[in-house]
Protein backbone atom coordinates (compact mmCIF):
# COMPACT_ATOMS: atom_id res chain seq x y z
CA UNK A 1 0.00 0.00 0.00
CA UNK A 2 1.29 3.53 -0.74
CA UNK A 3 1.52 5.12 2.52
CA UNK A 4 3.37 6.82 4.79
CA UNK A 5 6.02 4.21 5.74
CA UNK A 6 6.74 3.72 1.22
CA UNK A 7 6.88 7.76 1.49
CA UNK A 8 10.03 7.16 4.18
CA UNK A 9 11.60 4.40 1.69
CA UNK A 10 11.11 6.83 -1.05
CA UNK A 11 12.97 9.43 0.78
CA UNK A 12 15.87 7.27 2.26
CA UNK A 13 16.34 5.21 -1.66
CA UNK A 14 16.92 9.36 -3.26
CA UNK A 15 18.86 10.40 -0.05
CA UNK A 16 21.55 7.48 -0.43
CA UNK A 17 21.57 7.79 -4.54
CA UNK A 18 22.37 11.48 -4.14
CA UNK A 19 25.04 11.13 -1.82
CA UNK A 20 27.01 8.50 -4.17
CA UNK A 21 25.68 5.24 -1.79
CA UNK A 22 24.67 3.14 -5.13
CA UNK A 23 21.38 1.93 -3.40
CA UNK A 24 19.10 -0.85 -5.11
CA UNK A 25 16.05 -3.17 -4.58
CA UNK A 26 18.28 -5.37 -3.03
CA UNK A 27 19.55 -2.62 -0.66
CA UNK A 28 15.83 -1.10 -0.17
CA UNK A 29 14.26 -4.45 1.04
CA UNK A 30 17.38 -5.28 3.53
CA UNK A 31 16.72 -2.08 5.36
CA UNK A 32 13.22 -1.80 5.55
CA UNK A 33 12.92 -5.96 5.75
CA UNK A 34 10.22 -6.07 2.91
CA UNK A 35 10.18 -8.61 0.17
CA UNK A 36 12.45 -7.53 -3.14
CA UNK A 37 9.54 -7.57 -5.30
CA UNK A 38 7.92 -4.71 -2.98
CA UNK A 39 10.93 -3.17 -3.10
CA UNK A 40 11.31 -3.41 -6.63
CA UNK A 41 7.97 -1.99 -6.96
CA UNK A 42 8.94 0.95 -5.38
CA UNK A 43 11.56 1.79 -7.20
CA UNK A 44 9.36 1.46 -10.20
CA UNK A 45 6.99 4.17 -8.78
CA UNK A 46 9.78 6.45 -7.96
CA UNK A 47 10.47 6.60 -11.85
CA UNK A 48 7.45 6.54 -13.50
CA UNK A 49 5.03 8.56 -10.79
CA UNK A 50 7.41 10.77 -8.96
CA UNK A 51 9.92 11.06 -12.39
CA UNK A 52 13.12 10.67 -10.26
CA UNK A 53 15.91 11.35 -12.44
CA UNK A 54 17.64 7.71 -11.66
CA UNK A 55 20.00 5.54 -13.63
CA UNK A 56 21.73 2.68 -12.94
CA UNK A 57 25.89 2.05 -12.77
CA UNK A 58 26.68 -1.45 -13.63
CA UNK A 59 30.16 -1.04 -12.27
CA UNK A 60 28.85 -0.15 -8.78
CA UNK A 61 25.69 -2.13 -8.88
CA UNK A 62 23.17 1.02 -7.75
CA UNK A 63 21.40 4.01 -8.79
CA UNK A 64 22.28 7.52 -9.29
CA UNK A 65 21.03 10.66 -9.56
CA UNK A 66 21.53 12.58 -12.81
CA UNK A 67 19.88 15.93 -11.68
CA UNK A 68 21.65 16.07 -8.24
CA UNK A 69 19.47 18.84 -7.23
CA UNK A 70 16.06 16.75 -7.47
CA UNK A 71 13.95 16.80 -4.24
CA UNK A 72 11.15 14.50 -3.60
CA UNK A 73 8.12 16.87 -2.95
CA UNK A 74 7.71 17.28 0.62
CA UNK A 75 3.49 16.44 0.81
CA UNK A 76 1.25 14.02 2.42
CA UNK A 77 -2.08 14.17 0.14
CA UNK A 78 -4.87 13.64 3.02
CA UNK A 79 -6.93 10.85 1.59
CA UNK A 80 -10.12 13.45 1.70
CA UNK A 81 -8.55 15.41 -0.32
CA UNK A 82 -7.89 12.90 -3.31
CA UNK A 83 -11.59 11.87 -3.03
CA UNK A 84 -12.63 15.34 -4.14
CA UNK A 85 -9.99 15.51 -6.63
CA UNK A 86 -11.87 11.92 -8.04
CA UNK A 87 -15.35 13.85 -7.34
CA UNK A 88 -13.95 16.61 -9.93
CA UNK A 89 -12.84 14.68 -12.31
CA UNK A 90 -16.28 12.62 -12.63
CA UNK A 91 -17.57 16.15 -12.82
CA UNK A 92 -15.57 16.62 -16.07
CA UNK A 93 -17.29 15.54 -19.38
CA UNK A 94 -14.10 16.82 -21.58
CA UNK A 95 -11.93 13.34 -21.98
CA UNK A 96 -8.44 15.37 -22.57
CA UNK A 97 -9.12 17.08 -19.02
CA UNK A 98 -10.02 13.65 -17.47
CA UNK A 99 -7.08 12.41 -18.86
CA UNK A 100 -4.91 14.91 -17.71
CA UNK A 101 -6.44 15.19 -13.84
CA UNK A 102 -6.46 11.13 -13.99
CA UNK A 103 -2.39 11.51 -14.41
CA UNK A 104 -2.03 14.50 -11.86
CA UNK A 105 -3.87 12.27 -9.27
CA UNK A 106 -1.74 9.18 -10.10
CA UNK A 107 1.22 11.19 -9.30
CA UNK A 108 -0.02 12.91 -6.42
CA UNK A 109 -1.30 10.31 -4.82
CA UNK A 110 1.68 7.97 -5.76
CA UNK A 111 3.63 7.31 -1.68
CA UNK A 112 1.78 10.89 -0.79
CA UNK A 113 -1.30 9.53 0.62
CA UNK A 114 -2.73 6.39 2.77
CA UNK A 115 -4.93 4.58 0.05
CA UNK A 116 -4.52 3.14 -3.37
CA UNK A 117 -5.87 5.64 -6.36
CA UNK A 118 -7.65 2.90 -7.39
CA UNK A 119 -10.12 2.39 -4.69
CA UNK A 120 -10.87 6.05 -4.63
CA UNK A 121 -11.44 6.23 -8.42
CA UNK A 122 -13.76 2.67 -8.14
CA UNK A 123 -16.29 4.46 -5.19
CA UNK A 124 -16.85 7.79 -7.59
CA UNK A 125 -19.11 7.82 -10.34
CA UNK A 126 -21.40 10.60 -12.05
CA UNK A 127 -23.83 9.44 -13.85
CA UNK A 128 -24.70 13.02 -16.14
CA UNK A 129 -28.29 12.40 -16.86
CA UNK A 130 -29.35 15.98 -18.61
CA UNK A 131 -25.73 17.32 -19.30
CA UNK A 132 -24.54 18.24 -22.96
CA UNK A 133 -21.50 16.73 -24.69
CA UNK A 134 -18.51 18.94 -25.32
CA UNK A 135 -16.25 19.00 -28.66
CA UNK A 136 -13.26 18.05 -28.08
CA UNK A 137 -10.48 20.38 -27.04
CA UNK A 138 -12.74 23.57 -26.21
CA UNK A 139 -12.72 23.29 -22.65
CA UNK A 140 -8.66 23.57 -23.13
CA UNK A 141 -8.91 25.72 -25.51
CA UNK A 142 -10.59 28.53 -23.09
CA UNK A 143 -9.13 27.81 -20.11
CA UNK A 144 -5.74 28.79 -22.36
CA UNK A 145 -7.15 31.77 -23.29
CA UNK A 146 -7.89 32.92 -19.86
CA UNK A 147 -4.67 31.98 -18.40
CA UNK A 148 -2.85 33.75 -21.40
CA UNK A 149 -4.96 36.58 -21.02
CA UNK A 150 -6.03 36.52 -24.48
CA UNK A 151 -9.34 37.33 -26.33
CA UNK A 152 -10.76 34.20 -27.85
CA UNK A 153 -12.68 33.74 -30.83
CA UNK A 154 -15.93 30.88 -30.84
CA UNK A 155 -18.05 30.11 -33.30
CA UNK A 156 -21.68 29.48 -31.96
CA UNK A 157 -24.10 27.20 -32.76
CA UNK A 158 -27.16 28.36 -31.69
CA UNK A 159 -29.89 26.45 -29.96
CA UNK A 160 -32.72 27.07 -32.77
CA UNK A 161 -32.66 25.91 -36.56
CA UNK A 162 -33.31 28.71 -37.88
CA UNK A 163 -30.40 30.60 -36.73
CA UNK A 164 -27.44 29.61 -38.66
CA UNK A 165 -23.86 29.81 -36.51
CA UNK A 166 -22.03 32.68 -36.15
CA UNK A 167 -18.52 33.51 -35.20
CA UNK A 168 -17.76 36.22 -33.10
CA UNK A 169 -14.42 37.95 -30.30
CA UNK A 170 -15.06 37.94 -27.02
CA UNK A 171 -13.10 38.01 -23.97
CA UNK A 172 -13.13 35.20 -21.88
CA UNK A 173 -13.70 36.02 -18.07
CA UNK A 174 -15.00 32.99 -16.18
CA UNK A 175 -15.95 29.09 -16.33
CA UNK A 176 -19.29 28.28 -15.03
CA UNK A 177 -20.18 25.06 -13.57
CA UNK A 178 -24.69 25.16 -13.47
CA UNK A 179 -26.90 22.07 -13.25
CA UNK A 180 -24.04 19.37 -14.43
CA UNK A 181 -23.47 21.65 -17.89
CA UNK A 182 -20.37 24.04 -17.83
CA UNK A 183 -21.24 27.58 -19.30
CA UNK A 184 -18.80 30.51 -21.01
CA UNK A 185 -19.31 34.07 -18.55
CA UNK A 186 -17.25 36.67 -21.66
CA UNK A 187 -17.47 40.20 -22.79
CA UNK A 188 -18.81 41.07 -25.81
CA UNK A 189 -19.31 44.68 -27.21
CA UNK A 190 -19.40 46.25 -23.37
CA UNK A 191 -21.52 43.40 -21.96
CA UNK A 192 -21.22 39.96 -20.41
CA UNK A 193 -22.65 37.52 -21.99
CA UNK A 194 -23.46 33.47 -21.35
CA UNK A 195 -22.46 30.47 -23.52
CA UNK A 196 -22.88 27.14 -23.22
CA UNK A 197 -19.75 25.31 -23.91
CA UNK A 198 -21.77 23.06 -25.91
CA UNK A 199 -23.12 25.15 -27.88
CA UNK A 200 -18.89 25.94 -29.28
CA UNK A 201 -18.18 24.02 -31.93
CA UNK A 202 -14.38 26.02 -32.66
CA UNK A 203 -12.38 28.35 -30.05
CA UNK A 204 -9.50 30.46 -31.51
CA UNK A 205 -7.00 31.67 -29.53
CA UNK A 206 -6.22 35.10 -30.78
CA UNK A 207 -2.88 37.44 -30.11
CA UNK A 208 -4.73 40.40 -29.13
CA UNK A 209 -4.22 40.89 -25.01
CA UNK A 210 -6.35 41.94 -22.37
CA UNK A 211 -6.84 42.37 -18.50
CA UNK A 212 -9.04 39.63 -17.98
CA UNK A 213 -8.51 40.47 -14.05
CA UNK A 214 -10.54 43.33 -14.15
CA UNK A 215 -13.42 42.20 -15.71
CA UNK A 216 -13.28 39.24 -13.00
CA UNK A 217 -14.81 41.27 -9.89
CA UNK A 218 -17.56 42.77 -11.86
CA UNK A 219 -18.64 39.37 -13.37
CA UNK A 220 -18.18 37.36 -10.42
CA UNK A 221 -20.65 40.42 -8.73
CA UNK A 222 -23.37 40.09 -11.29
CA UNK A 223 -23.78 36.18 -11.83
CA UNK A 224 -24.47 36.18 -7.81
CA UNK A 225 -27.43 38.84 -8.13
CA UNK A 226 -29.89 37.29 -9.97
CA UNK A 227 -31.43 33.55 -10.36
CA UNK A 228 -29.06 31.25 -13.20
CA UNK A 229 -26.51 32.16 -15.10
CA UNK A 230 -28.01 34.49 -17.73
CA UNK A 231 -27.16 38.03 -17.15
CA UNK A 232 -29.99 40.49 -19.25
CA UNK A 233 -28.05 44.37 -19.28
CA UNK A 234 -31.21 45.56 -20.59
CA UNK A 235 -33.74 44.80 -17.15
CA UNK A 236 -33.89 45.95 -13.79
CA UNK A 237 -34.34 42.91 -11.36
CA UNK A 238 -37.77 42.48 -9.27
CA UNK A 239 -38.72 41.02 -6.25
CA UNK A 240 -39.94 37.32 -7.04
CA UNK A 241 -42.38 35.94 -4.62
CA UNK A 242 -43.25 31.99 -5.20
CA UNK A 243 -45.69 30.03 -2.67
CA UNK A 244 -45.48 26.36 -2.49
CA UNK A 245 -47.94 24.12 -1.40
CA UNK A 246 -48.17 22.09 1.67
CA UNK A 247 -47.07 18.81 0.36
CA UNK A 248 -44.08 20.46 -0.99
CA UNK A 249 -43.45 23.03 1.64
CA UNK A 250 -40.78 20.80 3.96
CA UNK A 251 -38.72 20.49 0.50
CA UNK A 252 -38.73 23.95 -0.82
CA UNK A 253 -37.34 25.33 2.61
CA UNK A 254 -34.24 23.09 1.75
CA UNK A 255 -34.15 23.82 -1.44
CA UNK A 256 -31.86 26.95 -2.64
CA UNK A 257 -33.07 28.85 -5.44
CA UNK A 258 -31.21 31.89 -4.66
CA UNK A 259 -27.81 32.26 -2.30
CA UNK A 260 -30.32 35.58 -0.88
CA UNK A 261 -33.31 33.79 -1.00
CA UNK A 262 -35.80 34.59 2.35
CA UNK A 263 -38.25 31.21 3.52
CA UNK A 264 -41.66 32.58 5.35
CA UNK A 265 -43.42 29.14 6.57
CA UNK A 266 -47.08 30.21 6.89
CA UNK A 267 -49.93 28.88 9.32
CA UNK A 268 -51.65 26.73 6.65
CA UNK A 269 -48.77 25.02 6.07
CA UNK A 270 -47.79 26.61 2.41
CA UNK A 271 -44.07 28.46 2.72
CA UNK A 272 -42.88 31.18 0.63
CA UNK A 273 -39.18 31.64 -1.01
CA UNK A 274 -38.60 35.09 -2.52
CA UNK A 275 -35.58 36.54 -4.01
CA UNK A 276 -34.35 39.28 -6.44
CA UNK A 277 -33.96 38.60 -10.18
CA UNK A 278 -34.44 38.83 -13.54
CA UNK A 279 -37.39 37.43 -15.04
CA UNK A 280 -35.20 34.87 -17.43
CA UNK A 281 -36.23 31.64 -19.42
CA UNK A 282 -34.23 29.78 -16.84
CA UNK A 283 -36.41 30.74 -14.04
CA UNK A 284 -39.42 29.98 -15.76
CA UNK A 285 -38.35 27.11 -16.36
CA UNK A 286 -37.43 25.82 -12.97
CA UNK A 287 -40.70 27.30 -11.64
CA UNK A 288 -42.46 24.89 -13.81
CA UNK A 289 -40.76 22.38 -12.97
CA UNK A 290 -42.85 21.88 -9.66
CA UNK A 291 -46.20 21.77 -11.62
CA UNK A 292 -49.24 22.88 -9.59
CA UNK A 293 -47.10 22.49 -5.94
CA UNK A 294 -46.45 26.24 -7.19
CA UNK A 295 -47.60 29.37 -7.06
CA UNK A 296 -46.29 32.64 -8.17
CA UNK A 297 -47.31 34.98 -6.40
CA UNK A 298 -45.23 38.39 -7.84
CA UNK A 299 -44.31 40.11 -10.08
CA UNK A 300 -47.76 39.98 -12.35
CA UNK A 301 -45.68 39.77 -15.49
CA UNK A 302 -43.89 36.52 -14.29
CA UNK A 303 -46.84 35.21 -13.40
CA UNK A 304 -48.49 36.25 -17.22
CA UNK A 305 -45.24 34.34 -18.34
CA UNK A 306 -46.18 31.14 -16.63
CA UNK A 307 -50.05 31.28 -17.60
CA UNK A 308 -48.38 31.64 -21.38
CA UNK A 309 -46.34 28.66 -20.76
CA UNK A 310 -49.02 26.92 -19.28
CA UNK A 311 -51.15 27.44 -22.46
CA UNK A 312 -48.75 26.55 -24.83
CA UNK A 313 -47.89 23.05 -23.38
CA UNK A 314 -51.61 22.26 -22.85
CA UNK A 315 -52.10 23.02 -26.89
CA UNK A 316 -49.51 20.00 -27.41
CA UNK A 317 -52.22 17.55 -26.51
Amino acid sequence: MRNKDQYRRYRWFIDRAKNGKFPNAKKLADKFEIHKSSAQRALDEMRDFLDVPLEYDHSEKGFFLTDETYQIPGVWIKDEALFLFAMAKEVLKDKYSKQILNKFMEKIGSGHSSVEMEKIKNHIYFKSTGAYKLNEGILQKIMEGILKNRNIEITYIPVYEDKVPFTIQITPIYLLYYKINWYLLGKYKGNIRTYSLSRISEVRITDTEVDIEKYAEEVKKKIKEPFGIFLNNDEEMEEINIMFSKNMSKFAQKYLFHPHQKTTTNEDGTCNVSFRSFLSPDLISEILKFGNDVKVIKPKKLKQEIINKLKKSLKQY
